[in-house]
């Protein structure tokens, strides 16, 4: 029996509209709607995590699982890393992409295996769908600085990153780059210039993506716009592979 594919399934857990016969499937098939329930709730938590009990920790049983679903071969933590903030034990500089993963092919994930990445997002602090739930800000605003990406060594293409100020007081970051593309997946990072402390705001797919700055972040003493190149590994540390970077300065008050 033919079912739905993930590129279906996930974008309909955004109420995104389905064609007939995807509509006419799901009405029918227990486990495709089993599917797109489940990812409709991490959804919900997603967009409202603010009102969700704390997580419990994922066991080595549920580990294990999301390991043998995503095919890799290396350990994944046993404990629920801290969120948001990763400051990696090394300093953020490109490395060649071959240093890291040059053999690791491209994956094609299931649904489960596609809701599995989700759960451990949420439980990092939501960064897998903080790039799907958290878009723009609230209403349309101004811009507050802008700059340009440029390649690190090693890279191509260009981008520009920036950042507005909505109606409502919220800070959003749009990025848009051309000409990279990573072995694994971009991640957005606000870094100090000391490249030891770093915030991870959101995964961007595609070419560009709309960001919200969360509003403890301190774009002074975090003005590096970094897109990295990240491996499907379950670490949430910068992976030390950075492609293209910029540095917005905010106007003086």
């Amino acid at each position: 029996m033919r079912h739905l594919d993930p590129e279906s399934i996930g974008p309909a857990a955004l109420d995104e509209p389905l064609d007939a016969w995807s509509r006419q499937h799901l009405e029918n098939c227990p486990a495709c709607t089993h599917d797109l329930e489940g990812l409709r709730n991490i959804v919900v938590i997603g967009k409202d995590g603010r009102s969700v009990s704390p997580l419990e920790q994922p066991g080595p049983a549920v580990w294990e699982a999301i390991k043998a679903e995503l095919g890799l071969s290396v350990d994944l933590p046993s404990a629920t890393p801290e969120p948001r903030v990763a400051v990696p034990g090394r300093v953020a500089l490109p490395i060649p992409l071959k240093a890291k993963g040059a053999d690791r092919p491209v994956r094609r994930f299931s649904v489960w295996g596609l809701a599995a990445a989700a759960v451990v997002g949420v439980a990092i602090g939501g960064g897998v769908l903080w790039g799907i739930v958290s878009l723009g800000g609230g209403g349309e605003g101004v811009t507050l600085a802008e700059t340009e990406l440029t390649p690190l060594p090693g890279y191509s293409g260009s981008g520009e990153a920036i950042v507005s100020l909505a109606e409502d007081g919220t800070r959003s970051l749009d990025v848009a780059i051309t000409g990279t593309q990573p072995q694994g997946y971009r991640e957005v990072w606000l870094i100090a210039p000391d490249l030891q402390e770093m915030y991870s705001i959101g995964l961007m797919e595609g070419d560009s993506g709309s960001f919200a700055v969360p509003t403890d972040i301190d774009l002074a003493q975090f003005p590096i716009v970094d897109i990295s190149d990240e491996p499907f590994d379950g670490n949430p540390a910068h992976s030390s592979v950075s492609m293209i970077r910029g540095t917005v300065e905010l106007p003086s008050s």
